[in-house]
């Protein structure tokens, strides 16, 4: 008999070490690389080749840093000699820091390393290098970086658009905020001119603002104006194609490579456009982070064009006043206006002043600043008007004026027309009174008449006195001259009535309202002034009756189209009273549209009879539009100011304002109050609301702030807050953000507050992190019992089988010590034995598969599932007969290859088994399954498994023949299950007695190829 000699006990505890010190670069999840003194690689783990794409057989011998670290991601060679990681074993210090590798496929990717030389003794030997992909760390990094930004952007924009000034001041501060906070090279905010269809540029900011635009303006039918007028924002790093609105050479040369362009717009209307140029690629959430501003820069540029358009109706409306008044002032007859009941003077033109004497009327009433005209029937008048709203035309009427204090009266007469002022609710507000003194015409045309009486007597005198024609011949004489002066006079009265009647159609032709009179009953239009034709863009219609009004075209205020009869001259011929004011969309002569008032009152003579009608019609139009848009610019505001008061008040984050060196708090909203649980602090200094932050070193920080000037922004201050005055300290965490205003505000300085609680997600952090490290300390504490069940396992396999060998072997040396003395029947026992032996040994090893199944993981790669089933075909070497068919079309998956293969040697083997060996008849099949994973089939034609049987056969040790009839240890199909739902899949199978077997499984893989297996084939 040979012996074999045992392993010396150091030699057995090296092996042992060793064994432990792979087994722990093999399932380290660090990527490891140990160099030696010529800095070539000598070892790299598994983690290490997954890292780099580099097996340890392409980079033994060779420079590590050739291969993974010899190019900058600029793409300018990165030298040895300035390389972190191979200054360790020169200088014979450990290096830690971040830097770039290359990966075999070209791609870079960010590491977090540490470089450690190796001693031996005295001596440094080598290096070795520990990695790993920081690659989401820093994605993380950058997303909260980011959200900081983009909340420091958020609140500098508002402090901006807060502050007020003009339009340019706030939009450059939007620019330069934008600038700051997006790191843009240039920051642009252009700004709708709805007149001439124009952007105009406003503001500009940024390092490379310099670069000039080709025009301050850009049209819209321009690349820029179709940005506006398309209403979608734009985000582009094909600078060549960009908008036509940039110098391209200057972009060149700052080096700007990328656009977002974002169109500003408030309740649907684009009022501007903000762009953005970077010297590097913007990330696709740039228009994310724009959106967040834009709304309150568009509300910000239409609430100053409202102010803007406001101002100017007010210019307009004050010119129109100045007009208005040149034209009172300036009128050749008397005007005044009298307002309320007591008919207080409210403005007298300087005929009216001629009239009563100059003395002083305006601000007083009738009765008080002309006495003597009481009890002469005027102030009844003015009563009637003011209280039926229906005007009085008065003519050739007699009045009594004490012009100078103790004066006598002096006898005056008027043709004057009193007309109610009607505000647009109906009611009457006041009087216009307007007419002519026609006392000089009046007394030319008395002296007139008397002398015509006169001459009438003598002619009577004369005929009877004819036949002394002689005696009386000088009278006559005297009688003929006296005749032809009286003659003269008559012609120079009926001239100053000529005058005086072109002076009231001069007034008429003049006045700044149209005028329309016609005469009763039938309504035939007369006469009408120039300015009627001015409104109506049409000369006057000389309808010869009502019926023709209906040749005018006008709308009601509702729509509908105003009839004839509804006009209010119309109305004043079929009432005898007054008629409206009426408004009326007319439609005038050159087919355009405007807004009109109409007025109607009748004209009758001293007995009161109805001789014709007046209308006076006003040019609303301006005044009815500018009111509409007015109306709309003040609902706009109200809108812009509602939205902006309700971002502040229903904004989900902390929001106050701070005044003054001692930062007082002035103004908090909803949430500051139910977050910060601190009320009645308005009006109180920050260190009297909050004494418990005296030891958090923020008072010290918000006093900088103040002084500087500087913003003060932290993600995660920690302060302990007491919250509704209970006394107990709460540990909080706040993002928190101090901006001080530009501007000084009544007490100094203002800072604006922004803070987010995040106490919940730094606490949830925390206890991510301490759950973390439990997990990782359970996963070593699981790694180390594994290492020492595989030790165990392994040692007791290796012990157990030991005496089996031993057993066998003394079966075969004492069948061939009896060598024909044996007989059949102990050479038979011997054999037997022989087999117990090799059955045993068999269970070992399928009890060390058992116990390592589900626990021992290998590393992904590209499985061809069809060329694997093959493999494992070839490795079980079917017996002769056998057939055994791979369906096509199998499935290549990104999964591990060796528990895949043994679960289908498991499955297959036993298929060829128990379906009669030489006669079986075995079929490999696999379908997609609706979870994605990938279904595996291994159907066979053997004796089927009765339907109680099926739970039981994947339970260890179970088998449904006798091991003498088919040798089995009944541990295969449970290392199946183990290995299939260790992987999260599932195993079981279809069948009945006397009909075969199908045993399906379930297979998760990570990735799946659409191409089939390049294998495929038939048997």
């Amino acid at each position: 008999m040979t012996s074999i000699d045992s392993p010396t006990p150091d030699r057995a505890d090296a092996d042992h070490y060793r064994r432990q010190l792979q087994t722990v670069a093999a399932n380290a999840t660090l990527a490891l690389f140990i160099l030696d003194e010529r800095q070539r690689c000598t070892f790299l783990n598994p983690a290490a080749e997954r890292l780099t794409g580099f097996t340890l057989d392409e980079l033994r011998g060779m420079p590590l840093h050739d291969y993974i670290h010899h190019t900058r991601p600029d793409g300018s060679p990165y030298p040895l000699e300035e390389c972190p990681i191979d200054r360790a074993f020169p200088q014979n210090m450990r290096e830690q820091g971040e830097e770039i590798f290359v990966h075999r496929d070209g791609h870079f990717y960010p590491v977090a390393f540490t470089a450690s030389p190796i001693r031996d003794g005295e001596r440094t030997v080598g290096t070795i290098i520990e990695a790993r992909d920081i690659t989401d760390e820093l994605r993380a990094r950058e997303e909260g970086a980011l959200r900081a930004r983009e909340s420091a952007l958020i609140a500098a924009v508002g402090t901006t658009l807060t502050q007020g000034g003009s339009l340019r001041d706030v939009l450059h501060g939007c620019t330069d905020a934008t600038v700051e906070h997006m790191d843009a090279a240039i920051a642009r905010i252009w700004t709708l001119n709805p007149a001439e269809q124009v952007l105009e540029l406003q503001a500009n900011s940024g390092p490379a603002s310099s670069m000039e635009t080709t025009a301050r303006r850009a049209p819209l039918d321009s690349r820029l104006g179709r940005l506006a007028r398309g209403g979608q924002p734009v985000l582009t790093h094909d600078f060549a194609s960009d908008f036509d609105a940039v110098d391209p050479e200057g972009a060149r040369r700052e080096g700007v490579v990328a656009f977002a362009g974002y169109p500003l717009s408030v309740d649907g209307e684009v009022v501007g456009v903000m762009t953005l140029f970077a010297r590097h690629p913007l990330p696709e959430r740039t228009l994310d982070t724009l959106d967040l501003i834009a709304d309150g820069i568009a509300l910000a540029i239409a609430r100053v064009r409202a102010d803007e358009a406001r101002e100017r109706l007010v210019r307009e409306v004050e010119t129109q006043r100045s007009r208005l008044a040149a034209v009172f002032q300036q009128a050749p007859a008397f005007i005044a206006t009298l307002r309320g009941p007591q008919h207080v003077f409210e403005l007298a033109n300087p005929p009216y002043e001629q009239l009563v004497g100059h003395r002083k009327v305006v601000g007083l009433p009738v009765i008080e600043a002309l006495s003597e005209v009481a009890g002469q029937g005027f102030i009844d008048l003015l009563d009637n008007v003011y209280h039926n709203a229906e005007p009085f035309i008065g003519n050739e009427m007699p009045i009594l004026l004490q012009r100078s204090p103790g004066a006598e009266m002096e006898r005056h007469f008027l043709n004057f027309v009193y007309q109610p002022l009607v505000d647009a609710d109906g009611s009457v507000s006041g009087i216009l009174v307007h007419g002519v003194d026609i006392t000089e015409q009046m007394e030319a045309r008395r002296m007139v008449e008397e002398q015509a009486i006169e001459l009438e007597a003598q002619k009577e005198e004369l005929q009877q006195q004819a036949s002394h024609l002689e005696d009386v011949q000088i009278e006559l004489e005297a009688s003929n001259e006296e005749l032809q002066k009286a003659n003269e006079e008559l012609r120079n009265a009926r001239d100053v009535a000529a005058r005086e009647s072109a002076h009231l159609a001069a007034i008429i032709e003049h006045a700044p309202v149209g005028i329309v009179i016609a005469e009763a009953p039938g309504g035939h239009i007369v006469a009408g002034n120039r300015r009627v034709e001015e409104i109506f863009r049409h000369p006057v219609l000389q309808s010869a009756a009502i019926e023709g009004y209906s040749e005018w075209v006008a709308y009601h205020p509702d729509g509908r189209r105003v009839e004839g009869h509804e006009y209010p001259l119309a109305r004043v011929f079929g009432t005898g009273e007054v008629a409206g004011p009426d408004d009326y969309l007319y439609q005038r002569g050159d087919g355009t549209r405007a807004w009109v008032r109409i007025t109607g009152a009748p004209i009758r003579d001293v007995n009161g009879e109805l001789t014709g009608g007046l209308v006076v019609i006003d040019d609303i139009d301006a005044e009815k539009r500018a009111a509409d848009e007015r109306e709309q610019l003040i609902a706009d505001l109200e809108v812009g100011r509602a939205r902006l008061q309700q971002i502040f008040t229903e904004s989900p984050a902390v929001m106050a304002l701070y005044a003054g060196p001692e930062h007082v708090v002035t103004m908090v909203n909803p949430a500051w109050e139910r977050i910060v649980g601190k009320t009645g602090a308005v009006g109180r200094p920050f260190r009297e609301a909050f004494p418990e932050f005296r030891e958090s070193g923020l008072f010290e920080l918000l006093d900088h702030t103040y002084e500087t000037g500087e913003p003060y922004v932290d993600p995660e201050v920690n302060v302990p807050i007491d919250r509704w005055g209970t006394g107990i300290l709460e540990d909080s965490y706040w993002n928190l953000v101090w901006r001080p205003l530009a501007g000084e505000g009544p007490q100094g300085r203002d800072i604006l507050v922004h803070a987010v609680d995040v106490t919940g997600q730094v606490r949830a952090r925390k206890e991510v992190e301490l759950k973390a490290e439990e997990l990782a300390r359970a996963a070593r504490a699981l790694e180390a019992s594994n290492r020492e069940l595989d030790q165990f396992a392994y040692v007791a396999s290796h012990d157990l089988k030991a005496p089996l060998r031993g057993i066998s072997n003394l079966s075969t040396w004492i069948e061939d010590d009896l060598g024909d003395a044996a007989t059949p029947e102990v050479r038979e026992q011997l054999a037997m034995l022989r087999g117990r032996a090799v059955r045993m040994e068999a269970l070992i090893d399928g009890i060390l598969q058992y116990s390592r199944a589900g626990r021992v993981r290998d590393t992904t790669d590209r499985v061809d599932t069809g060329a694997l089933a093959r493999d494992v075909v070839d490795l079980l070497a079917p017996p002769p007969g056998a057939r055994i068919t791979v369906q096509p079309g199998m499935p290549v998956i990104v999964t591990e290859r060796l528990p895949l293969q043994q679960v289908l040697m498991n499955l297959i083997g036993n298929a060829i088994k128990y379906a009669g060996g030489g006669e079986a008849r075995v079929e490999v099949s696999a379908t997609r399954a609706a979870d994605g994973a990938w279904e595996f089939a291994v159907r066979d034609h053997g004796p089927g498994i009765a339907p109680e049987y099926h739970e039981r056969i994947f339970t260890i040790f179970q088998t449904l023949e006798s091991r003498d009839v088919v040798e089995s240890t009944g541990i295969g199909l449970s290392i199946v299950k183990k290995l299939v739902e260790g992987r999260g899949g599932r195993v079981w199978v279809d069948s009945a007695e006397g009909g075969g077997s199908t045993f399906r499984f379930l297979w998760p893989a990570q990735s799946a190829s659409t191409e089939p297996s390049v294998t495929d084939s038939g048997d």
